[in-house]
This record gives structure tokens, C-alpha cells and sequence, in this order.
């Protein structure tokens, strides 16, 4: 069993277990870069390994956090979704479209399916759809906050 492996083997208990896995390859992917970077400077640095074994002893809370932070970062790697000032009030929105994350999920919360979103945005793909489901679930307090601030108005 490789390292990958065992981390996913681990995750699949926690709600989030179906996006543990690109975290933990962008995670591999962050470390990696880290690496080239130190070394060049001749920095002392934790291993992948060290990493893999501290990220497996979190619990599911500090995982969600870490993911929260990741997501946070200027590399984004959750593609697909982006905020642009001035569009959509600077709501997360698909990416190249005006469609705000927070519109689908309230239309999801509301009993629509993804087939039925698909059908009535056309211009949307079932990637797409993953794409919010996953940002709202590491955001969901933003989403139900402007869930809650466009009901208000």
C-alpha cells in the first residue's frame, strides 16, 4: 500500500473523504516545491514523510481547516471557481461565468438536481457542479451566509 493509499484509506470515515485525496496530492505537489525551494537556500525542512504522518494525526475539524487554509492560498487549487471584484458583488462564482457558487447550492438545498442545474444552465458542466458542492463544503459558513443575505433582500 503506498503512502497515498494509506492516507485515503484514512479519510474515507470523515465526511469530507471524497476530497481528501487532492488535498493530499496538492499537499505532495506544495511540499515538493518547498523542498526545491529550501534546499536552494540550504534551509532545514520538515520531509514529505514527516508531513504525511502529522496530516494523518489530525482530526477531521483541523483536516477541514487545512483545507480551508490551502484553498485560501494565492495557488489556488480548487480550479474552477474564483471571485472577481465587481462581478456578482465579489461572490465565488464558476469560473468564467456570473453564476455564484452560493445560487446552486440554494438551488440544490431547494431539491433541484444536478441534471436539472445542467439542463438550466447550459453553459455549465457536471465538473462545474462538482466544483461548487467541494467550495461550499470548505466554505459553507460564506455560502450560507450569502444564502442568508440574498433571501434578506
Amino acid at each position: 500500500m503506498n503512502r497515498i493509499q494509506a492516507f485515503w484509506g484514512r479519510c474515507d470515515r470523515y465526511p469530507i473523504s471524497k476530497y481528501c485525496y487532492p488535498v493530499f496530492e496538492y499537499l505532495m505537489e506544495c511540499h515538493a516545491r518547498i523542498i526545491i525551494i529550501c534546499s536552494q537556500f540550504g534551509g532545514n525542512f520538515m520531509t514529505l514523510q514527516n508531513l504525511e504522518s502529522q496530516l494523518l494525526a489530525l482530526t477531521p475539524n483541523e483536516k477541514a481547516e487545512a483545507i480551508q487554509i490551502l484553498a485560501q492560498s494565492p495557488g489556488n487549487p480548487w480550479r474552477g471557481v474564483e471571485k472577481t471584484l465587481g462581478v456578482c458583488g465579489g461572490d465565488a462564482c464558476i469560473a468564467l461565468t456570473r453564476i455564484p457558487v452560493w445560487v446552486l447550492v440554494n438551488a440544490r438545498n431547494l431539491g433541484i438536481s444536478n441534471a436539472e442545474l445542467l439542463q438550466d444552465y447550459p453553459t455549465l458542466s457536471a465538473t462545474d457542479l462538482d466544483n461548487a458542492w467541494f467550495y461550499a463544503t470548505v466554505f459553507s459558513e460564506e455560502i450560507a451566509t450569502a444564502i442568508r443575505e440574498n433571501e434578506e433582500n
